[in-house]
C-alpha cells in the first residue's frame, strides 16, 4: 500500500502510515499515556503476527511453503518457546490477557477502542479468520472484532 501526502510524499510502509495517522490525528495514536503505549504494544505485536501469518501460510502466491510447519505455527500454544517460535494459540492468548489488563472495557484496549494499533490488530486477526473462519477467538477478542 502506499499513502499519498499532501505536498506530493508517498509513505509506502502500513507500519509508517499508521505512526504519520496517529501523528495527525492525536486521538488515534493514544489519548492518555497509557492508551498510547497500549496502542504502540498492538501496533508491533499485530506486526510481529502478521509477519509469522506470512511467513508459514501456503497462499496461491506462495503454494511452495510446508503444510507442517504452517499446522505447527496456527496450532501452536506453548507459552515456554522463545517468542520467534510462539503459535498462533500463543499470541490470542497474550492479546487476550491484554485485553484484561489494559482494563477499557470487554471489547476494547484504549477508553476510545480506535487507535491505530487497535487497527492493526482488528486487520490482522480479520486476516486470520479469513485463514480459517472455523477458528474460535478467545472472548474478549471475538466482542474486541465484533466492536469493529
Amino acid at each position: 500500500p502506499n499513502l499519498q501526502l499532501p505536498g506530493g510524499k508517498t509513505i509506502g510502509s502500513e507500519l509508517a502510515m499508521l505512526q504519520y495517522i496517529g501523528r495527525k490525528y492525536p486521538a488515534l495514536a493514544g489519548e492518555s499515556d497509557d492508551d498510547f503505549l497500549a496502542s504502540q504494544e498492538l501496533l508491533h505485536q499485530a506486526e510481529e503476527l502478521y509477519q509469522k501469518l506470512t511467513k508459514w501460510c501456503p497462499t496461491v502466491m506462495a503454494q511452495d511453503k510446508s503444510p507442517e510447519d504452517f499446522k505447527v505455527f496456527w496450532t501452536g500454544s506453548d507459552t515456554n518457546t522463545h517468542s520467534a517460535a510462539q503459535g498462533l494459540l500463543v499470541y490470542l492468548s497474550q492479546f487476550e490477557g491484554f485485553l484484561a489488563k489494559c482494563g477499557a472495557g470487554q471489547d476494547k484496549f484504549t477508553t476510545t477502542g480506535t487507535t491505530v494499533g487497535e487497527l492493526k490488530l482488528f486487520a490482522t486477526l480479520f486476516l486470520v479468520q479469513l485463514v480459517d473462519p472455523k477458528l474460535a477467538l478467545p472472548d474478549g477478542l471475538a466482542a474486541f472484532m465484533k466492536a469493529w
